[in-house]
């Protein structure tokens, strides 16, 4: 089973803002923006070019799956995952629940299914995402695939 951490998510209030923030604190650049839709849930998103570990903007809306009704937050930690079921079913045995399923929503082909699980002691939502996807991000960053890179911290771990 592989799958390693490489980004922490963060819904925000206001994307240009949150940019511009972490650019002049930081030093962060960011990817264009783009905007995607899961059912009624609209989001607008980047990535940072620096990385991983890279940082995930999402501006959602009230009451969304990515919802802003209360402020800015830390919301996931995201790993690629070259199994992506059988981590899914890691995680649910584990005591994490399913939050998100992107195959709900149309999406699957090619790798590119992610979804997200909530960690009942923590509250923070693990996102896992295919390889194939995640490969495709550092391409296009001149990065070498996640899949060729160490992965001996890369088991999410879970204790009793």
């Amino acid at each position: 089973m592989t799958a390693a951490f490489y980004h922490v998510g963060l819904i925000v209030e206001n994307l240009q803002e949150a940019m511009d923030e972490l650019s002049q604190s930081v030093g962060l650049h960011w990817e264009e923006p783009h905007d995607s839709q899961y059912g009624s849930s609209r989001i607008r998103v980047t990535m940072s070019i620096e990385g991983p570990p890279f940082i995930e903007l999402i501006q959602g809306e009230p009451g969304g799956l990515w919802d802003t009704s209360q402020g800015s937050r830390m919301d996931h930690i995201g790993y690629w995952a070259e199994d992506l079921e059988g981590e899914k079913q890691r995680l649910s045995a584990a005591g994490m629940v399913l939050d998100f399923d992107s195959a709900d929503y149309g999406f699957g082909t090619r790798g590119s299914v992610f979804s997200y699980h909530r960690s009942p002691k923590t509250g923070l939502r693990i996102e896992l995402i295919g390889l194939a996807r995640v490969a495709a991000m550092f391409a296009r960053r001149g990065l070498p695939s996640p899949a060729e890179a160490s992965t001996s911290n890369a088991t999410p771990k879970t204790t009793s």
